[in-house]
């Protein structure tokens, strides 16, 4: 990560802690720099994967997707189509699922009202879910915040003092059940997961 990059991520996430009242604004505020910087740092070249969106309305659109870039202030996912890009706005999408070689798939959705697509990366059954801000369909490791959809709850496990995003996945875990865990305990992200 270039080190300007990381200088100034710390210091949006340290903003970002200061008032805790105003944690949706500053989830907000943080995403949109995030998005800006790996745009400015990135040349904002986007990623493109085969995949579907499923519009709000019901309307199924296929094609090569991109997702999640700023345009004209707003959060908004691309498809190709007719050899064109289509901007399509995040918050009328009700999910995008995108396929790779290998015929994996990765589910992502509008967790929040900040109109981000999040990745879905465990699902237990439809009261827990957990999903990251990796924009990366087919990583097989935790990026950036962390959220936990539990019982129609969405907890930000983010915290600026630990050593990132799985160490917040533990803390979430050893709030709720009273545990001790630490990292080391898990092996994989599937144990960890499976303690949900």
């Amino acid at each position: 990560m270039n080190l300007k990059l990381k200088h100034f991520y710390l210091l949006v996430c340290i903003l970002a802690t200061f008032n805790s009242q105003a944690q949706t604004a500053n989830d907000q505020a943080t995403n949109y720099l995030n998005l800006q910087l790996v745009g400015v740092f990135n040349n904002d070249t986007p990623e493109f994967y085969n995949g579907i969106i499923t519009l709000l309305d019901g309307t199924v659109l296929t094609g090569d997707i991109s997702l999640n870039h700023v345009n004209n202030k707003t959060y908004n996912t691309i498809i190709v189509q007719d050899n064109d890009w289509v901007y399509i706005p995040n918050k009328t999408i009700k999910d995008v699922v995108l396929n790779s070689d290998q015929d994996d798939k990765t589910k992502f959705t509008v967790i929040k009202e900040d109109a981000i697509l999040y990745r879905e990366v465990y699902k237990k059954n439809e009261d827990v879910s957990v999903y990251d801000s990796s924009i990366r369909p087919f990583e097989n490791r935790l990026t950036d915040k962390v959220y936990v959809k539990e019982n129609n709850t969405v907890t930000n496990t983010f915290d600026f003092w630990t050593s990132g995003p799985k160490k917040d996945l533990v803390n979430y875990i050893n709030n709720r059940d009273g545990s001790t865990y630490r990292n080391r305990d898990f092996k994989s992200l599937d144990e960890l997961f499976a303690k949900l």
